[in-house]
């Protein structure tokens, strides 16, 4: 099961079940494999929906990027920096 497991990181616990259940003819519950994959050290989480940039979010920040593109080190230093999203462009 943890080979299963691993080979399919993102599949969700019920879905494990409902294949574990199917292949070996058991009735395992989906609590049952977040438990097990407790115990043998792998987590079991819910990954985030992350928001697309629109085509209108993209050319504003090109736009920002190409008049900022050669501002001093002191305006910089002036900027607040937060790391706090995660961008995905899957069409580029």
């Amino acid at each position: 099961m943890k080979k299963k497991i691993e080979r399919f990181p993102k599949i969700g616990s019920i879905k494990i079940a409902e294949e574990i259940n199917s292949e070996f003819n058991t009735n395992y519950s989906a609590r049952t494999i977040k438990n097990y994959l407790k115990t043998v050290d792998l987590s079991a989480f819910r990954p985030l929906k992350k928001p697309l940039l629109s085509s209108k979010n993209i050319f504003s920040r090109f736009q920002y990027s190409i008049e900022h593109l050669w501002d001093s080190e002191a305006y910089w230093k002036k900027v607040l920096w937060l790391d706090e999203a995660k961008i995905n462009l899957f069409w580029i």
